[in-house]
């Protein structure tokens, strides 16, 4: 992964001489800057980059695409919903698009249109556990919780090591006040991907309110590492009340 990383970072800075010598550069290459930055989480820089690959070769679809997926990283849902329509217009019978459509639904907190496309997608392919964990995940927010678990595991059935769908399985048991059938959830989602920063998470949250404050923060440390916001998130985060004052626990959130 670090390996991966620095060739990252060896690209954006041959790329970054390239342009400032003046060099003329073509849209596909703007485009794989703009999905570098995504990967290493600089949004905004990645906006900037997918948007200079359209303007060089305006509505290629696959950079509309990601622009929607990191206009939706920045919160800026009702822009991300106006590029998805477009797609759409081209791309009809694509189940993916209808997944990114109805994340953007539930973000806006459209939660009936999120269901109705997640279905759409499902319909279109049904052998996508993608589309069976995003509408898991629509129906765990209307507190169906049932269905949902129901959704999760014909996801799992289609792909046991889908990390996503045992992650929300393990919110519905949060839901559900069933902490340790949601400790075994966030354990095998670790299993299947071991930097899953949620899953990572939520395990130090349960370890903190079992008292078990290594382990707790050993959780912590690699969520945090892999997440900035979820290092913020933990300072105010009441699972990490009897921690807030340890010393390894301010170290890891400063």
């Amino acid at each position: 992964m670090l390996e991966q990383r620095e060739k990252l970072d060896e690209f954006l800075f041959t790329f970054n001489i390239f342009e400032n010598l003046g060099m003329k550069l073509e849209a596909s290459e703007y485009f794989y800057k703009g999905l570098v930055l995504f990967y290493k989480r600089d949004y905004d820089e990645s906006l900037q980059a997918f948007n200079m690959s359209l303007r060089l070769k305006p509505n290629v679809l696959d950079v509309l695409v990601n622009k929607d997926v990191v206009l939706s990283r920045l919160q800026r849902y009702d822009e991300a919903l106006k590029v998805l329509k477009g797609v759409l217009n081209k791309r009809k019978e694509d189940a993916d698009i209808y997944i990114n459509l109805g994340n953007v639904y539930l973000n806006l907190n459209k939660k009936e249109e999120a269901i109705e496309t997640f279905n759409k997608a499902e319909q279109l392919n049904p052998a996508s556990s993608r589309a069976l964990v995003s509408l898991g995940i629509a129906f765990k927010n209307v507190e169906h919780f049932n269905k949902a678990l129901d959704l999760f595991n014909r996801a799992l059935t289609l792909r046991e090591e889908n990390a996503d769908a045992w992650y929300c399985k393990g919110l519905v048991y949060r839901e559900l006040k069933q902490q340790q059938k949601e400790f075994e959830a966030y354990t095998k989602a670790l299993e299947y991907n071991r930097y899953h920063a949620e899953a990572l998470y939520n395990t130090a949250c349960i370890y903190a309110l079992r008292n078990d404050n290594d382990n707790a923060l050993v959780y912590l440390a690699k969520a945090s590492t892999l997440s900035s916001e979820l290092r913020e998130e933990a300072k105010t985060d009441k699972d990490f009340e009897n921690l807030w004052q340890n010393i390894h626990f301010k170290i890891i959130t400063a």
